[in-house]
């Protein structure tokens, strides 16, 4: 993925946040924040890139604050923190990520 392909998906990524209730944080911890059928989560969003390989990537942080009813719904976040990250993601993939958040 070149560098435009990489902010394209980010900005895609954003956009279904958005349209799904998401608000921006700025100056918070993670960039995004909204509720769903999950929980209350926190998103940060980043175009980047990759150091071991050529070209770009994009990855899509997110920390869940209530970990057992995110962990009962399914997310295999980490039990102490919340976090369930996805790194490296592909554009097919924007779809599967915002069903995981909402």
């Amino acid at each position: 993925m070149n560098k435009q392909e990489s902010e394209n998906l980010k900005q895609k990524v954003i956009e279904a946040l958005l349209s799904n209730g998401f608000t921006p944080t700025p100056g918070g911890w993670r960039d995004y924040h909204g509720e769903g059928s999950k929980g209350v989560i926190d998103v940060s969003v980043r175009a980047e890139k990759r150091y071991k390989r050529r070209g770009y990537s994009v990855s899509v942080f997110g920390v869940f604050e209530d970990i057992p009813r995110a962990q009962a719904a399914g997310i295999d976040c980490n039990p102490y923190s919340g976090k369930h990250n996805f790194i490296f993601i592909e554009s097919n993939s924007v779809d599967y990520i915002i069903e995981q958040y909402i």
